[in-house]
């Protein structure tokens, strides 16, 4: 009896070896090694994917903890030296005051500002030397930024200690710099007022 031309004919070639499959093999098996390996590596990645939780929030804590020390500093000399400026304003501005009286209370505002410079570049060094692991990229980008921030912080205070004038100069670049790295602190899972915001 010949089969119906609506179905296939399949034959199987149980003692041939050749190109068909034999009904009752096994299906194909890695290798040990291979499995071990595997088993192994899905092991890893599953540690490493739970201890990274707490190792990412401890590194946020510090930058958050470091930025709003680093804050407080800023906010603390600004207070300090417009305190200065304030005090020293009404001889500063007058006409009637003699040259060399002038430049000594120029001195006293810049000596203000440079009295504040090593507070401040020791909350920099700090942000600098937060630990952070090199797969956290949002942290990494956010330590850069809160970096920049503080290093042209640093600069102007430095300027203002070198020349007077240099306090009365707009600064919009710090204040773009201080944007940036509220952002990059935010991205990075810290809270939006570290930077006072």
């Amino acid at each position: 009896m010949s089969p119906p031309a609506d179905r296939p004919v399949v034959r199987v070639d149980a003692g041939t070896g050749g190109a068909g499959e034999h009904l009752g093999a096994s299906p194909r098996r890695l290798p040990r090694p291979v499995v071990v390996a595997v088993v192994a590596l899905l092991l890893v990645v599953v540690v490493a994917a739970v201890a990274d939780g707490p190792l990412r929030r401890r590194e946020q804590g510090q930058l958050a903890d470091t930025a709003r020390a680093a804050q407080q500093s800023i906010d603390f000399t600004d207070r300090r030296v417009s305190g200065t400026v304030q005090y020293v304003s009404p001889q500063l501005t007058s006409a009637t005051t003699p040259p060399d009286v002038r430049a000594d209370l120029a001195g006293i505002v810049q000596k203000s500002a440079s009295g504040r410079v090593p507070a401040l570049q020791a909350r920099r060094d700090a942000v600098a030397a937060t630990r952070l692991v090199p797969w956290h990229a949002a942290e990494r980008k956010a330590r850069t930024a809160l970096l920049t921030y503080l290093d042209e912080r640093l600069r102007l205070l430095r300027a203002v200690a070198a020349d007077l004038a240099v306090l009365y100069s707009p600064t919009p670049q710090l204040t773009q710099l201080r944007d940036r790295a509220t952002k990059a602190l935010v991205d990075a899972g810290v809270a939006r007022d570290v930077l006072g915001g």
